[in-house]
């Protein structure tokens, strides 16, 4: 990428960013389906395809917003999958979220 102020004609760039960004999704969907599963279902479907519009909506974005989208969405990334791990949560004193109360409401 020799200049950044263009966008990128191979559509990498976006395209990876997409990925990246569905990968969060992807993640992070059993919290977004823990309180209304139903509600949580419509939601990741709905960032899903986000995420295939992401990449239509800013292809002729300048190649160094993608530069930074795709560092910030791969340490997120690194981060989110890191703190699923139950040592890692365990080392760095991160307690497991609270059970539901059987019978209550969602």
């Amino acid at each position: 990428f020799p200049d950044l102020s263009i966008p990128d004609a191979t559509l990498a760039l976006p395209v990876l960013s997409a990925l990246t960004f569905l990968g969060m999704v992807e993640i992070g969907k059993k919290e977004m389906m823990a309180t209304n599963p139903a509600q949580g279902i419509m939601f990741v479907n709905g960032m899903r395809g986000l995420s295939v519009l992401m990449v239509a909506f800013t292809y002729t974005f300048p190649a160094s917003v993608f530069c930074y989208w795709m560092c910030n969405n791969t340490v997120s990334l690194v981060q989110a999958a890191a703190f699923k791990v139950p040592f890692i949560r365990s080392s760095l004193g991160i307690w497991e979220p609270p059970k539901p109360v059987p019978g209550a409401p969602p």
